[in-house]
């Protein structure tokens, strides 16, 4: 291939950055694959004028035998990506003849060029990172804002194949014939065979059963589309969450599988189900093909097979078709029946549901730098649809809950109220928005008692989202009622067997009731699981701590800073405070390096967790000058005050018992 001229081109809010094959909305990568990122090269470099279609077959594919209709296709897909509508055109089709890109182009980085030719092909810029575990990444904050019902895996998007499609082959040997005649009878027979046995799944409707169903994969590795994987899913996952007798896992819960090479048996054994539905799908000559294979956990056997087959002009329309058509079957096979109206998606903008896809997919594997780009996605999603509820509800949690250490925690609460403000005004029974407005009131708005309302309407809403149980569970144990709060997330477990997040949370929550030996050995066990988990180290050194072991807490304190990548200069002032004053004088220095540390948008969580250390060495003053900080910023943290073990030799002190009627928990 010819090499393209490298540069940058914007038009609208996107750009085009040819040096580092990228096209960027605001700032944040949009997915593209290789030959649909050539594609549109091609068509903005050569912006207001015609290109010919064989120009784009010999540019792009360098003469290789491959249908116009590829060209289609991709142009197809391309129209989707950007947002494409009627009053807001980017490629214009000049019928019989090829493409014209008509949105106004400007060269970021010179004048444009006419330049003929195209980059090397290369592997997606963003592909799908494998997984430490199947519940997330190496911090163990996976599956966090579980109502997010999307990472950099997702940047792999899926477009048509754009290999050639059939080319004449030699006939074989008469042998090969003959050959093939056996193999076909014999695939006869086993079908006849399949089709005609009893099926053992509906010869007892009575006995529940239940089912995860794994995002789908594409037959072609380059060519992935969250909208296919996930979106598909999702679609199934609905349809079948209302069948009696039928308990399906949630999109939450199997998302993270999304691996090519996940093994589904393995999948299906984390998840604690009788029966996966693992689906490939392949898209050409403008249908998507799903097949999918229903497989027995217990035996690894296959239990059913079903294929659906559309058109995928209207990618919403196609996944509702998909879904009905695998649905309907799958209901038939569990002897089960629909019951009860679908949800819906919330939106029609594809684009908008393609980010937000994206961004629940980044919350799973969550770091902070990977939440600033799930905030972006989110921030983009409801640009291109301002009534999107469903993303400003996740966008209300991720500035919330997921913003610490990126904005300053005024910031957070100012950006996630009007966010799910808007939620609600656009969807009032959306379960989601109403966990997430509980959240907002009790730690910024100290109203307990309007938190619990929200909190119980959500669960009454949608009794099977996991984000709300989770929410509900932490808000109980903040206020005293630990008992109630293990209930709500044993619920959220038995509805996502594998999600480390849950199995933290249920620990945190022993740990604030007091209960050390439970707690410990409930971290550790996580740990056996995922020894990746970083704060499954972090609660075990602060439990040790409390118990009074100093040399195990020194200990796990060294392996969670480790876990954190501490540079080992760090580590070394670490080792030197513990040889020379034990390990109290590494809780000075804790102390030390988070005043060295201290920024507006990590002062609630520094402040904090200095007054609880300040605290455990007997300093109540400094404690309480801490504590009173984090309370002004508004602090996420701060509603734990009551319960936290570290703040335990406070209790008693007037100015303490102020602040905890400040912050509404008294």
């Amino acid at each position: 291939m010819r090499e393209l001229t490298k540069e940058s081109f914007e038009f609208r809010d996107y750009r085009l950055d040819v040096a580092e094959r990228q096209l960027l909305l605001n700032g944040l990568s949009v997915p593209l694959t290789p030959k649909a990122f050539d594609v549109l090269a091609v068509l903005v470099q050569r912006s207001g004028r015609l290109v010919e279609k064989d120009e784009l077959l010999r540019l792009v594919w360098d003469d290789a035998f491959v249908e116009e209709s590829n060209i289609a296709r991709i142009v197809h897909t391309l129209r989707r990506t950007l947002g494409e509508k009627e009053d807001k055109k980017f490629i214009e089709t000049v019928a019989k003849r090829g493409y014209r890109f008509v949105a106004k182009v400007e060269a970021a980085n010179g004048s444009l060029s006419r330049s003929t030719g195209i980059a090397s092909h290369t592997k997606e810029i963003a592909a799908v990172p494998k997984r430490t575990s199947p519940q997330g990444d190496e911090n163990g904050r996976s599956n966090v804002p579980k109502m997010l019902n999307g990472s950099r895996g997702l940047d792999g998007e899926v477009l048509p194949n754009d290999q050639a499609s059939g080319r004449d082959h030699r006939q074989r040997g008469q042998q090969w014939i003959i050959f093939v005649g056996i193999l076909l009878a014999a695939v006869v027979v086993t079908i006849g065979f399949v089709l005609t046995r009893p099926n053992p799944i509906a010869k007892d409707p009575a006995v529940n059963k239940s089912l995860a169903i794994l995002p789908l994969r594409p037959i072609n590795e380059e060519n992935r589309d969250a909208v296919y994987e996930l979106g598909i899913a999702e679609s199934l996952i609905v349809k079948l969450s209302v069948g009696n007798g039928l308990m399906v896992r949630p999109l939450s819960a199997t998302r993270v599988y999304r691996q090519i090479d996940e093994n589904p048996t393995t999948a299906g054994q984390e998840q604690k189900v009788d029966y996966v539905l693992s689906s490939n799908y392949q898209v050409a000559d403008g249908k998507i093909r799903v097949t999918a294979q229903l497989i027995d956990v217990e035996s690894g056997a296959v239990a059913g097979v079903f294929k659906s087959e559309h058109d995928f002009s209207n990618v919403f329309q196609m996944q509702d078709q998909v879904a009905n058509d695998i649905g309907n079957n799958l209901l038939t096979q569990f002897g089960s029946r629909q019951n009860g109206p679908k949800n819906e998606r919330g939106t029609e903008n594809e684009a908008a549901y393609r980010l937000f896809l994206q961004a629940e997919y980044i919350f799973d594997q969550v770091d902070k730098e990977d939440v600033g780009r799930a905030i972006g996605y989110l921030e983009n999603a409801v640009k291109l649809d301002p009534n999107y509820a469903r993303a400003y509800a996740a966008l209300a949690y991720a500035y919330r809950h997921m913003g610490k250490g990126i904005v300053p925690a005024e910031e957070q609460y100012l950006r996630s109220k009007a966010a799910i403000e808007r939620a609600l005004e656009l969807d009032p029974d959306l379960a989601e928005a109403h966990a997430v407005l509980g959240m907002v009131k009790s730690t910024a708005e100290a109203d307990f008692v309007g938190a619990e309302a929200e909190y119980k309407r959500a669960v009454e809403l949608d009794p099977r989202s996991t984000a709300s149980r989770e929410m509900y569970a932490m808000f109980l144990a903040s206020t005293g009622r630990f008992d109630e709060g293990l209930d709500q997330i044993r619920i959220a477990q038995q509805l996502e067997p594998a999600s480390i997040s849950h199995d933290l949370t249920y620990g945190q929550i022993l740990y604030y009731a007091h209960r050390y030996p439970e707690a410990t050995d409930r971290f550790k066990g996580l740990l056996e699981k995922n020894k990746d988990v970083a704060y499954g180290y972090f609660w075990i050194w602060l439990l040790y701590d409390l118990q009074g072991n100093d040399a195990e807490a020194y200990e796990w304190f060294v392996k969670y800073k480790t876990q954190i990548k501490t540079p080992p200069e760090v580590l070394r002032t670490y080792q030197v405070a513990y040889d020379k004053s034990g390990w109290k004088g590494v809780l000075r220095e804790q102390i030390i390096m988070d005043r060295k540390n201290l920024a507006p948008r990590n002062a609630s969580v520094l402040n904090y967790e200095m007054a609880c250390f300040s605290a455990r060495l007997g300093d109540r003053e400094n404690a309480l000058k801490y504590l009173s900080r984090a309370y002004e910023e508004r602090g996420f943290v701060t509603t734990l005050t009551k319960v936290d073990p570290y703040l335990d030799s406070l209790h008693g002190d007037a100015r303490f018992d102020d602040l905890l009627r400040r912050i509404g928990l008294v």
